[in-house]
């Protein structure tokens, strides 16, 4: 086996951070979390670890824990 020793160089910093916004990531997060539960008939396991996940968030990282619930609420409702 042979490894290179070599730099990687990033052009362009192709992130997402510039064509979406933490909101909108987390919306298309939600939804597709959602659509994973749902597909393999586990859905109503999302709306039991989802609120365990959220009261982790409140404790561990509260500056997450609101725009998180801001996205499941456009999510649900759009």
């Amino acid at each position: 086996m042979v490894y290179l020793n070599s730099e990687i160089i990033h052009i362009g910093k192709g992130t997402t951070e510039n064509i979406w916004t933490d909101l909108q990531r987390l919306i298309l997060i939600e939804k597709s979390t959602r659509k994973f539960y749902k597909k393999y008939g586990l859905y109503y396991q999302y709306f039991i670890i989802r609120p365990v996940q959220l009261v982790y968030l409140l404790f561990h990282e509260p500056h997450l824990f609101f725009i998180t619930l801001k996205a499941i609420a456009k999510s649900l409702f759009k």
